[in-house]
């Protein structure tokens, strides 16, 4: 795995962070530790214990957001030509007048700005004006144009709305109410996401940035490498189990690739799987880590909040989904390993799953706890993390090699500052576009349209949202997609009928799904990288291997059992047959079952799959009238050859023995 010299040169070639060295590179490390620190004490109630002090929701906000607008400024330049290792007097500029909009919030926000906020003063507006504008930059360089872009027609939106026509006109909103309900108020950059990125999404990026530094990202793949290894087509296998378990930890799909996958890819390209197939694999492997509970990434925290319900509940509901998904990945590798003639590593180049076992379960405990914490407790999630990452170094000291040192424990903490920077800009820029939904009622407007232009038709509208959710997939982080879907698409789901947790899970898959669907697909970018492979060779393999993932979300859609509603029996069935569904498609896609595949054999057994899934005892009938004459044949053929080669294996015996009479 990664040292920590690796995620740094990492950081740099993914975000072109400055390189930053001597006194720049403490001043940074210090404002990530800091920042941190400060989490920690305000998440544990330290300061409300001790002091009967406790931080106003929207002050807390305030000072989470100008950590991470500083460290923004000064790690990203403006451009790529600024790429050095120094701090250009702009970028200082902008650093402090984001600091001086979060520290103006939270200096008079109890005192005064709640006392006068229908009536904003001069210095509300300018200091309203300069953070808008500071937040749009700092979005522009962690994330691109497009949403500073977005959220820039938003607010002209808000602000000409009245010259609109049709269902898209509303009465115009002054700059004095609009920078009230965005800068003021609570409804645009300090609204609810900015409160999930600075309480549950913080503390589950520390508890990762903790695991990683102290060997649990080693572990998870040496695990996955001493398990899966060996067998057909072990390391793509391998990189299936590996991204499953880091990914799910780590959140960040590109990061999942450029770390499993500089081990995995060499390993696939050495055992014989091509390199466009290898990138693809650890591709498709690493989006799935986004949607494998117990951590899904800052989405499903978001998602949780909006349904109202428990973090747990989005977990249960995602676990048969994501299941099926890495089920289908693990038998398409596998098939194209049969279908190849390929083999797995030899035993002397896997580490003993004893010896793995010995050496790093004690990563098992911290997850256990965390797991246990809010699926037993029901404990809040931002408290099941921290106390996670107390039971984490807890249990690091009891051995040598994953002992928690003050280093690592510095390490600890600068890591997981650095990573929320994405997430902590991301969630103040997009609520700006979110209350001005909200406050021009537009959301409801679109829903409405939606349901419109569908002509009523629940899977029109499926293939509408899907289409929509890919599109901007494309070219967003996958939380910024999901919250735009949410408001301005998900609605339209549930007043069809489908259940809100399923509405909310088909577009944050579909979401997902442009990392790995061309023309923009981040992670097989990096994963063609890595395997020195053709982007868009890699991508069609990408998209082939994860079929199941634009086919399972429409199945669940109309079948809730999927996402774990309805009694235990139908929740079980669902995903046997989901089970069943999945290796079936596999082995049409690739065309080997028990052997090879006619091309009609290959149609048939994905017809018969997607029937199987489809809800109603009549189409599971269907389905699997389609399948069995495949499987019968497929059987049939395998035993007979096998009768005919112990066959030609007793007759060449016999001839050796008349030979030696």
């Amino acid at each position: 795995m990664s040292t920590e010299s690796d995620w740094t040169k990492l950081e740099i070639a993914i975000a072109k962070r400055r390189p930053l060295t001597g006194k720049a590179a403490k001043l940074i490390t210090i404002i990530a530790i800091v920042a941190s620190i400060y989490h920690i004490i305000v998440l544990s109630n330290v300061l409300d214990y001790l002091f009967n002090w406790n931080v106003v929701h929207i002050t807390h906000r305030a000072v989470h957001l100008s950590f991470f607008v500083v460290l923004t400024f000064l790690l990203v330049p403006m451009r790529k030509r600024d790429l050095k290792g120094r701090f250009p007097w702009y970028d200082i500029v902008l650093a402090i007048l984001g600091f001086s909009g979060c520290a103006y919030v939270f200096a008079l926000y109890e005192r005064e700005l709640v006392v006068r906020i229908a009536t904003p003063t001069t210095l509300d507006t300018v200091f309203g004006i300069i953070t808008i504008i500071v937040l749009l930059e700092a979005a522009r360089r962690l994330i691109g144009w497009l949403i500073p872009s977005l959220v820039a027609f938003f607010l002209l939106y808000a602000l000409f709305s009245d010259y609109f026509p049709g269902v898209f006109h509303a009465r115009g909103y002054s700059i004095e109410r609009i920078l009230l309900d965005m800068y003021v108020g609570d409804l645009g950059i300090w609204s609810s996401l900015l409160g999930i990125s600075a309480t549950m999404i913080f503390m589950f990026i520390l508890f990762a940035s903790f695991l990683h530094v102290s060997g649990g990202g080693d572990f998870f793949l040496d695990f996955a490498r001493a398990v899966a290894g060996r067998f057909r087509g072990g390391p793509a296998k391998v990189a299936v189990l590996a991204s499953a378990l880091f990914g799910t930890l780590s959140g960040s799909c590109i990061a999942n690739v450029a770390s499993t996958g500089a081990i995995t890819i060499p390993m696939m390209k050495r055992t014989g799987y091509k390199p466009e197939f290898a990138g693809a694999v650890e591709a498709c492997s690493s989006a799935g880590g986004m949607i494998m509970p117990p951590v899904m990434g800052a989405a499903a925290f978001i998602m949780a909040d909006w349904l109202q319900v428990s973090y747990w509940t989005v977990c249960v509901a995602a676990f048969i989904p994501a299941a099926l998904y890495f089920v289908s990945l693990y038998f398409m590798v596998d098939l194209e390993a049969a279908r190849t003639g390929l083999k797995g590593l030899p035993p002397q180049a896997l580490p003993s799953l004893r010896k793995t076992l010995a050496r790093g379960w004690l990563f098992i405990i911290p997850v256990v706890v965390l797991i246990y914490f809010i699926a037993v407790l029901n404990w809040n999630p931002t408290k099941a993390a921290l106390y996670s990452i107390i039971a984490m170094v807890l249990v690091s000291l009891l051995s040598k090699e994953t002992r928690v040192n003050l280093s690592k424990l510095l390490g600890g903490l600068e890591a997981g500052s650095k990573g929320m920077l994405e997430v902590a800009v991301l969630c103040g820029t997009i609520g700006i576009m979110v209350g001005v939904i909200y406050t021009t009622g537009l959301g409801v407007k679109l829903s409405s349209m939606l349901v419109d232009f569908s002509g009523g038709n629940v899977f029109a509208l499926l293939v509408l949202t899907a289409i929509s959710s890919y599109i901007l997939g494309m070219g967003l982080p996958t939380t910024a997609c999901y919250i735009l879907l949410a408001i301005l698409v998900a609605p339209a789901l549930t007043e069809m009928g489908i259940p809100p947790i399923a509405a909310h899970l088909f577009v944050f898959y579909f979401g997902i799904i442009g990392n790995i669907t061309p023309p923009v697909c981040g992670a097989v970018f990096v994963g063609a990288s890595i395997a020195s492979a053709p982007m868009m060779k890699t991508a069609v393999q990408a998209m082939r291997i994860a079929i199941v993932a634009y086919v399972v979300p429409f199945i669940f859609a109309y079948n809730p059992a999927l996402v774990a509603i309805g009694p235990g029996g139908r929740i079980a069935l669902a995903f046997l047959s989901g089970i069943v569904g999945v290796t079936l498609i596999a082995a049409g896609v690739q065309g080997h079952f028990l052997r090879r595949l006619a091309r009609l054999e290959r149609l048939s057994l994905i017809a018969g799959a997607i029937l199987m899934m489809t809800p109603g005892w009549q189409t599971d009938l269907i389905g699997l009238a389609v399948v069995m004459p495949v499987v019968f044949r497929q059987v049939y053929t395998v035993l007979v050859e096998r009768r005919r080669m112990r066959a030609v294996r007793s007759a060449a015996y016999n001839g050796a023995d008349d030979t030696e009479e």
